[in-house]
């Protein structure tokens, strides 16, 4: 007679878990390459009903994904753990702009203008500040405070001869001539002229978009709904934006950057087509601004026409804000 030992016992409930473990596996596999698919073509095509998909940063998809193919190494072919690690790269490839901008070695250098963007939280006199040691010519500023208080902290920067510009949530300020084009507290943006000692000029646009949608109950149809038409509000603002200074820029040359609350691959930024980001053209390191503890999202920017040559493109933490501050250089 046979006696059935404990390792024995063990090895059958061993051999019937492989069978119940590899399916599970295989479909966990197949799910995360049906997963790749359903990413990219969002991605690609940045429906607004599937807004909330593309605000999360796309490297996070990476990390299910790259697990899914772990999980069933032993489970599925070579050729289709393969072609799956494939699909995930052309996804990282195309989408994760943090890829790019890692693998970008930029130093700052001497061109004709340092451009810098900060939100400075609900008008923080010392997040106001924290720029001055990067030696800007030029401060996009949003939740800015008053046209006085504007004044004095341009004075600070600039000595007697500064320039600012205060409209509402938005100011800049500045060591070269400022003359105002569209200057409105209810505006979403504020529209100069600079000018340089030779007589050079740019159209500089200071804006801050609609605040984003702060809900996480995505299985409610609200949810969707609601980052829908925040999604669509930007795109009219930034297209209201493109049509006034198609209708009253004063030069070729267009520097506009702040707050635009949403990602940078964002479907809303279709307006801004002709555009060129400077991030995508010469940005480097960790790019990423919201918030300055945690930077997951690429909310300030700097955008420009093609005219504008960008040589660099940085982004330093700030002590007193929730953003972090973008600095440019360009040269006309």
């Amino acid at each position: 007679m046979d006696i059935e030992t404990p390792d024995q016992n063990m090895d059958a409930e061993t051999v019937t878990r492989r069978p119940k473990f590899r399916k599970v596996a295989v479909f966990i596999f197949w799910l995360s390459v049906v997963a790749c698919l359903f990413l990219s073509v969002v991605h690609f095509l940045q429906p607004d009903q599937l807004a909330p998909v593309t605000l999360v940063p796309p490297w996070i998809w990476l990390l299910p994904g790259l697990m899914a193919i772990a999980i069933a190494r032993k489970s599925v072919s070579k050729w289709a753990l393969l072609i799956s690690a494939v699909m995930w790269f052309g996804f990282a490839a195309m989408f994760v702009e943090e890829a790019a901008s890692l693998l970008r070695f930029r130093s700052p250098v001497f061109a004709d203008v340092r451009i810098i963007t900060l939100n400075c939280c609900l008008g923080s006199k010392a997040a106001s500040l924290e720029p001055a040691g990067l030696k800007p010519d030029v401060v996009f500023f949003q939740e800015s405070q008053g046209p006085a208080p504007t004044q004095a902290l341009a004075e600070e920067y600039f000595g007697s001869e500064a320039f600012s510009v205060h409209g509402g949530d938005v100011s800049i300020i500045s060591r070269l001539r400022l003359v105002p084009v569209h200057v409105d507290p209810k505006s979403h943006f504020v529209h100069v002229v600079a000018s340089f000692e030779d007589g050079r000029k740019m159209d500089l646009v200071c804006l801050r978009l609609a605040a984003p949608v702060f809900r996480m109950d995505f299985w409610s149809a609200g949810f969707w709904n609601d980052h829908q038409k925040v999604r669509q509000h930007h795109r009219a603002q930034l297209e209201t934006v493109i049509a006034h200074l198609n209708a009253n820029a004063q030069t070729e040359s267009w520097i506009i950057g702040g707050d635009f609350n949403l990602v940078g691959n964002d479907g809303a930024l279709s307006a801004f087509e002709d555009l060129q980001d400077t991030f995508a053209v010469a940005g480097s390191g960790w790019c990423n601004t919201g918030t300055s503890d945690f930077p997951l999202f690429r909310v300030d920017q700097i955008w420009t026409t093609r005219n504008v040559q960008c040589h660099s493109q940085k982004v330093y933490a700030s002590e007193n804000s929730d953003h972090r501050m973008v600095v440019v250089d360009l040269d006309f």
